[in-house]
């Protein structure tokens, strides 16, 4: 093979290698999206029936132990949190465009969240860091760290009523919309 062929067949490999796509973010993932959407709808179903009736954590729902309700919602919020990491995005979120400003603030109201709740009780875990560097998964964690805080607000409480029954309602809501604004912001 003579030189030049050798180079038109480097270059043509360098065309073909460069007409795949190019992406500064990672993919754009849909499951998160119905798995986010899902979630908050059941979430907010079953807050109102809580509101509604007062059942305490020992209590049913659905028929079935509220234990298993928020058993499940934890699960699939952690299977989120990981199909996020799985991805191996290393986006952080000042990189999110028009969304980041939201996202960061969000991350922000977070920590002061978990220091208010440390002060409370300081064995409760969040492990939301903004320091890490895929987005995605630290706004997932926040949301997974929510559900969990609610379930503990649930027990130490009672009841989900009143105005921290209504807190834990914005707050669970805030978290989704920016979880769903971050995954969107993949598109």
């Amino acid at each position: 093979m003579t030189n030049i062929k050798r180079i038109a067949v480097c270059l043509l490999g360098l065309v073909l290698v460069s007409c795949g796509p190019i992406r500064l973010l990672p993919e754009y993932d849909p499951e998160i999206e119905k798995g986010l959407n899902k979630y908050h709808v059941e979430t907010l179903q079953f807050m109102a029936e809580m509101e509604r009736t007062g059942a305490p954590a020992t209590g049913t729902y659905n028929g079935q132990p509220i234990s298993k309700y928020y058993q499940d919602t934890s699960a699939s919020l952690t299977n989120l949190v990981v199909r996020a990491e799985a991805q191996g995005g290393r986006t952080p979120c000042s990189k999110l465009g028009n969304a980041s400003d939201t996202v960061l603030s969000f991350i922000a109201e977070t920590s002061v969240i978990d220091d208010a709740i440390d002060a409370i009780d300081p064995n409760t875990q969040i492990s939301v860091n903004q320091n890490e560097s895929d987005c995605s998964s630290i706004v997932l964690r926040a949301v997974l760290a929510n559900q969990r805080e609610l379930e503990g607000f649930h027990r130490s409480e009672g009841s989900l009523r009143g105005p921290g029954a209504q807190i834990f309602r914005e707050l669970i809501s805030d978290g989704v919309r920016v979880a769903l604004i971050t995954e969107n912001a993949k598109k």
